[in-house]
């Protein structure tokens, strides 16, 4: 249950039971693998472990389940796997049973490592919560579902104790299901472990909000290249959400990127990236890199304060209806298999507390997969900054090797989205963002026939692939035979128009600078299907607040024609010492929430007061584009 972080899968084996050690452990499981820290948060009673290739998996990807030779003393869980990793359950008789690690390939030499002692009983269903409160103590932890106990041994003070719940972590599982031989009675082990009472906290975190009702259980992606049937939808108490409608005429998407939260981009946060990592700490990539394990507290202390729920309640204030939300494949696909440096911290328990959020708020979700295996653009916003990649013109992610590991991304992320009983806050899917295909007619082919996979998976969620055009040239005639053959209700076109931005020379004119977004009005138009602005902001070398907000306004009006728009970013801290971003107070036109401040220096973001449809508002707002033309589509079948 609870993993020993700091040591290799060989100090593991090496570990002496006897030795009276105190070892270092968490709650957090191995950085590299995928969903090993989405512990359920709310409660779901089917969880299966996401596993990478070569870790130990039980059978049934639900539950542990006893092998066959049970008295033979090793309950084996090779039957999904060719080279056992690291873990396996020592049986006593067919009830008790210690749970252990190995190095690689052990388990076949039946060598053991220190461990806890547990022993598996039949017990009634919904137990009573009962305090502990005893320096030392044995309990059952009961799970409501299949009827069975497991005793717990553990020395720590006011421990509090909640009926197990079927909480299983990756690859460090509760119990094995009772055999036929009748419990026996509870065994004191021969040597109290010092770390079992962080399992109690496993516990303890993972089901306290059963006991608060919320009811929103997190299911964990099966392995990657396991065959077996996804498990059922998590039972939930969460009503569904209506479902988003991209093609109605006046409810159009407002609201804002989450960006540099669940992944990293140096130039929102240059200082503070620089000051963990160093000044060659350009992506995350460079930063797992250089700090090795030690990346998942980083992260995981960024994560938590660089958006909080506080922040939904700001957003929400603004008449905002859907979050824009980037996030890396490592939590969905373990690096182990991809062969980069990404750590798996906390991830997807953040993002299954923002679905929770948004759905208490009736926000919804734009879920944004922003960086892929081998960087989709060799872009430090995809993970890994590679100018010389970028010089020859050539993307790691269009390998054969990654684009099948990309398919197992966009099949695992989604398998998480379906088994979130919050799922109907995610109101569309990117599975790749801005990826560069550089003109290349291969790329462009690759590309294409990914997005095919990717509107394929998505039928079962019944919502659309929000897909970027690739930078291509001519872009919306480019995409609209595609667009057309896929049809409106499954394909959304993706702009990210930055009309002051990205241009040499940068426009000092507001003239000109309007005009482009006239244009990109106009392309939207004659576009077969919606197009959304999932990204955009006024930053420009414009001088004055004034300026910038009369630039807002105008992108906020156009920009919300056709599906609708999501500012980047929420937040972005600027650099007194910039060489990847910018400083204030260009910087800080990125900034929605600098420019939600009143009297803002930098811009003033408009607030919307939900009394009208979005479009309504947009138009009120001054532009010289003109008001919103009337768009319709037909829904596909």
């Amino acid at each position: 249950m609870s993993h020993l972080r700091s040591r290799s899968v060989k100090e593991y084996a090496s570990i002496d039971p006897s030795a009276n050690e105190s070892l270092d452990l968490s709650l957090q499981d191995d950085p590299y693998s995928p969903l090993s820290r989405s512990v359920p948060r709310f409660g779901d009673p089917y969880l299966d472990g996401g596993t990478p290739e070569g870790a130990v998996t039980p059978r049934s990807m639900q539950y542990l389940e006893p092998d066959e030779n049970i008295a033979s003393g090793l309950l084996d869980w090779q039957s999904h796997i060719d080279e056992p990793q690291a873990e396996y359950l020592e049986m006593d008789g067919a009830e008790s049973f210690r749970s252990a690690r190995t190095e690689p390939g052990a388990l076949s030499k039946g060598a053991t490592a220190t461990g806890t002692d547990w022993r598996a009983t039949e017990a009634p269903r919904s137990p009573p919560v009962e305090p502990v409160n005893s320096k030392a103590f044995d309990t059952s932890f009961h799970d409501e579902s299949t009827d069975m106990s497991v005793d717990m041994y553990a020395s720590r003070e006011d421990v509090h104790m909640l009926p197990w719940h079927r909480v299983t972590h990756r690859r460090e599982y509760a119990a094995a299901s009772p055999a036929a031989a009748a419990p026996s009675q509870t065994r004191a082990p021969t040597k109290k472990a010092k770390w079992p009472w962080l399992l109690a906290a496993l516990v303890l975190v993972a089901v306290l909000a059963i006991a608060l009702g919320a009811g929103l259980g997190v299911g964990l992606s099966k392995k990657s290249k396991d065959t077996s049937a996804p498990p059922a939808p998590a039972t939930s108490e969460l009503a569904d959400l209506p479902k988003w409608d991209w093609l109605s005429p006046s409810k159009k998407a407002f609201g804002v990127n989450l960006g540099g939260w669940l992944m990293l981009e140096r130039w929102m946060y240059e200082d503070w990236m620089v000051g963990v990592g160093g000044p060659n700490a350009w992506d995350e990539l460079r930063l797992s890199q250089r700090l090795g394990d030690r990346t998942v507290d980083v992260l995981n202390s960024h994560m938590d304060s660089w958006i909080t729920e506080q922040d939904l309640d700001r957003i929400q204030s603004f008449g905002m209806n859907m979050l824009r939300v980037p996030i890396g494949y490592w939590p969905f696909l373990s690096t182990r298999i991809t062969g980069e440096p990404y750590r798996n911290a906390t991830q997807l328990d953040h993002l299954s507390n923002l679905m929770h959020w948004a759905w208490k708020r009736g926000l919804y979700i734009l879920l944004d997969l922003h960086g892929m295996p081998g960087s989709q653009n060799n872009d430090q916003s995809s993970g890994r900054n590679d100018t010389r990649r970028t010089a020859d013109n050539y993307v790691d992610f269009y390998s054969d090797k990654n684009q099948e590991y990309s398919r197992q991304v966009v099949t695992s992320a989604l398998q998480w989205v379906e088994r979130h009983p919050a799922k109907s806050v995610i109101a569309g899917f990117t599975s790749v963002n801005e990826p560069r295909v550089y003109n290349n007619p291969r790329y462009l082919q690759k590309l294409r026939s990914f997005y095919d996979f990717s509107i394929e998976q998505l039928s079962s969620l019944n919502i659309p692939l929000v897909a970027h055009h690739a930078f291509v040239n001519n872009p919306y005639d480019e995409w609209s035979a595609y667009a057309s053959s896929k049809g409106p209700s499954r394909f959304i076109l993706d702009d990210h128009p930055y009309p002051a931005w990205f241009q040499n020379p940068l426009p000092s004119k507001i003239d000109s600078i309007v005009q482009s977004v006239c244009q990109y009005g106009s392309d939207m138009q004659r576009f077969p299907t919606p197009v959304l602005m999932g990204e955009y902001s006024p930053v420009s070398i414009l001088n004055g607040s004034t300026a910038t907000t009369d630039l807002l306004k105008t992108e906020l009006k156009v920009f919300g024609w056709s599906a609708g728009s999501l500012f980047f970013t929420y937040r972005i801290n600027a650099s007194a010492n910039p060489v990847a971003g910018e400083a204030a107070p260009i910087a800080l036109k990125y900034s929605f929430y600098d420019m939600a401040l009143p009297n803002s220096d930098v811009g003033q973001f408009p607030r919307f007061d939900n009394k009208t449809p979005v479009i309504d508002w947009t138009n009120q707002l001054a532009s010289s584009c003109g008001s919103a033309p009337s768009l319709s589509w037909t829904r596909s079948s």
